[in-house]
Order: C-alpha cells, then sequence, then structure tokens
C-alpha cells in the first residue's frame, strides 16, 4: 500500500512519513504491523533525493534517521543505513580546493554513525565506514599540501577530563576540522570494536531484547579500517595516540588474532621519526642556552661600564 505522495525534497518526503505514521497506527487491542508502517523503501527514497552540495537536505536525512529511529515499528537495515551515509556525504560535501569542503563532509558523516539516537551504529556495515574514513583521509592530504597545518596535540586518554569536549574552540576554521578528524575517527575505531565485542553478553534481559532486534550486523574493524585509522591519527597527531587509541583496543579484543603488520611498521616508523626530532631538539637546546648566557653576559659587561664611567664623571665634577 502506498503510504505517501512521491517526494520531490527530503523534507517534503520526511513530512509526508510523519504525518502519515502519525495517524496509520493500529487500531485499540489490535497488534501493530510487524514491520510498520514506514516501509524502508520509502525512506531509501528520501535519502536518494537529497541533492548534492544542499546542507538542508544532508541535516534532514540526519533528521529522519533520528525521528524514525524513536518509532518502534521501524528498523533500519543496512540498505537503508548506506542510503543514509551515501545522502549525507553527498549532500554535506563541498569541493573547496584546499580540500576542507570535503573533509567537512566525511565528519559530519562520522558523527552521524556515532550518534546513538540516529540508529546507524545498528546497521552500518564497516565497508561503508571504510569509505567514509578514505574520503576524510585524502581530504586532510589534500589540505596539506595546499600549505594547511594539519597537525594537533596528543588526543586526551579516556577518561581523562576534557577528553570528550575541550574547553577552548579553535579559533581557525581548520584547526576544527582537523581536532574533529582525530576526534571522529578515534571514536568510529572505538565504536567498532565495541560492537564486535558483543556488549549485549552483559546486558540484562529486557535491555538485550531490545538491542538485538535493533542490531542488523555486528561486523568490527577490517584490517583496512585500521589502516586508514592509523594513517589519519599519524597525519594529524602522533604515534603514542595511534598506539594506544588505534592499535591496543584491537589488539586486546577476545576476537583479535593478530594485528596487521603494515599497521604496525607505520606507527614503529613514526615513533622513530619523533624520536629523532625530539634528540634534535634537545640537541640544539644547549646551545640556544649558550648564546642566551653570552648575551646576558654581554649586557652585564655593558652595564658594568657604564656604571663605572658615571661613577668617574661625579668624581670629576
Amino acid at each position: 500500500m502506498a503510504s505517501q505522495l512521491p517526494p520531490t525534497s527530503p523534507g517534503h518526503a520526511l513530512s509526508a512519513l510523519q504525518r502519515f505514521a502519525a495517524t496509520k497506527r493500529a487500531p485499540k487491542g489490535k497488534r501493530p504491523p510487524p514491520f510498520g508502517p514506514i516501509r524502508q523503501s520509502d525512506f531509501v527514497a528520501l535519502c536518494e533525493s537529497s541533492k548534492p552540495g544542499s546542507f538542508k537536505d544532508g541535516k534532514v536525512v540526519a533528521t529522519a534517521l533520528r525521528e524514525f529511529k524513536r518509532n518502534s515499528r521501524f528498523v533500519l537495515d543496512t540498505d537503508g543505513a548506506e542510503s543514509a551515509v551515501r545522502g549525507m556525504l553527498r549532500s554535506m560535501t563541498r569541493n573547496h580546493p584546499d580540500g576542507s569542503g570535503r573533509a567537512a563532509g566525511a565528519i559530519f558523516v562520522l558523527d552521524q554513525v556515532l550518534d546513538e539516537s540516529t540508529g546507524l551504529y545498528f546497521a552500518i556495515e564497516t565497508r561503508l565506514v571504510d569509505e567514509v574514513l578514505d574520503v576524510l583521509h585524502s581530504a586532510l592530504l589534500e589540505m596539506q599540501a595546499s600549505g594547511i597545518d594539519v597537525r594537533v596535540g596528543p588526543a586526551p586518554e579516556e577518561g581523562e577530563e576534557g577528553g570528550d569536549a575541550p574547553s577552548e574552540e579553535p579559533a581557525d576554521r581548520h584547526a576544527l576540522i582537523v581536532r574533529d578528524a582525530l576526534r571522529t575517527t578515534l571514536g568510529v575505531n572505538d565504536m567498532l570494536v565495541r560492537r564486535k565485542s558483543r556488549p549485549e553478553r552483559e546486558l540484562k534481559k529486557r535491555a538485550k531484547r531490545k538491542y538485538l532486534s535493533h542490531l542488523q550486523i555486528g561486523s568490527g574493524p577490517y584490517r583496512t579500517t585500521l589502516r586508514l585509522a592509523t594513517k589519519i591519527t599519524l597525519l594529524v597527531s602522533d604515534a603514542k595516540t595511534a598506539r594506544e587509541r588505534i592499535v591496543e583496543p584491537f589488539n586486546l579484543a577476545w576476537w583479535t588474532k593478530f594485528v596487521d603488520e603494515e599497521v604496525l611498521e607505520m606507527v614503529s616508523e613514526a615513533e622513530g621519526r619523533e624520536e629523532e626530532e625530539r634528540r634534535a631538539a634537545e640537541a640544539a637546546l644547549p646551545q640556544e642556552e649558550e648564546s642566551d648566557e653570552a648575551d646576558d653576559e654581554g649586557e652585564d659587561a655593558d652595564g658594568d661600564s657604564q656604571d663605572n664611567d658615571d661613577a668617574e664623571t661625579e668624581q670629576k665634577s
């Protein structure tokens, strides 16, 4: 049964589906339909109607995810999740010459994946996460090639105060994009590791049933996911962050057999470069201190000479 008129934009489609879901409830005393009044095909059509470069359409898709997640008779499946991710990425991406537009679009999509209220956690496939991370990585490389500084400080450790919401917002738009790129990359890696680790085993019966009723796929990070997350982390942060927030959680998971050698080699090489830079900085520090001390001694000598001249002038007078 057709539920609404053919949509002309995501906004029109969302409005029509909201009205339909509000009016087509099950009669009193009757069980609701098993799949709910909102069909997956309707949601897919909503996502596919998003226009390239239209921020409004991308945000409507994100709003639709949150609205329908609250409907107990609608369960997002893998096809719907893929349409939502591609629709948001298409609409939220703008082709700035420096690559920042593509990076911002990828960050928006990853933020929706991390937002529990969208339901993407339960239905997004790992290969889609890889595609978004690949877009983010290539966009950061474009920003770096354009002369933009894509380095930030080490990420706060988990549980550390200020780890989720830094107190100071970067004044520069590019610095904000780089910081959010690191935050979302680390977050989505943690999310995939947690989903693969079967967290429902620690839930109570009712919560476990609700969790499993929404879960469509339980895959964790692939080797490609680990490589992309490590590349992004090493590009914008340091080797310590990559090892502690990317490699170790994956390595400590009960289902992990081994960590990809390519990832371990990348982290080891980055640690070697950082150690060489640290030693070079320490070697240059004594020379700077000696130069500063020589300048101070010269200033003191000039001051003593001036004092002697002043004393001789006073005696003559």
